[in-house]
């Protein structure tokens, strides 16, 4: 008689994804602490710099978009400047077409949090045996996102 297939469990995953991301937690504390503190001086509170982490998911752009909130608005300027920042996203998430493949519409949240601590982790990490290669990079991702 043939074996059922177990149903992956996404919580193995998580416990699989998380040590991984133990030092970019750390590293993004210390980055998120700074940047607090740099909005604050520049008279925005922790929700703007929350919703600026969450929005604007670009790393070194959200402090460059400090420069941008305090100063004259010049759009052209904002579009270049992110644009120029931000390049880099479009190489390494190319490269990171054929490893989420067939990940269904979770690519699209892969996709949009894609970062360089993530892309460093999701393109050097297999899942363990057991784990859904979808889960493995989806909780890596989110984790990452959420710190």
């Amino acid at each position: 008689m043939e074996r059922l297939r177990e149903k992956p469990n996404p919580w193995a995953a998580l416990r699989a994804a998380f040590p991984a991301t133990v030092p970019v937690l750390t590293g993004f504390l210390c980055l998120g602490v700074a940047y607090g503190l740099l909005m604050q001086t520049n008279g925005y509170g922790p929700l703007w710099s929350t919703l600026m982490s969450a929005i604007g998911f670009g790393g070194s752009m959200q402090y460059v978009a400090i420069t941008l909130l305090v100063s004259a608005f010049d759009p052209l300027q904002a579009f270049l400047l992110a644009l120029m920042v931000n390049a880099r996203h479009v190489f390494y998430g190319l490269s990171m077409l054929d490893k989420y493949k067939g990940l269904g519409k979770a690519r699209f949240f892969l996709v949009f949090a894609l970062c360089d601590e993530t892309f460093s982790l999701a393109s050097t990490l297999d899942p363990p045996e057991g784990v859904e290669r979808r889960d493995f990079y989806l909780w890596i991702t989110l984790l990452d996102y959420l710190y």
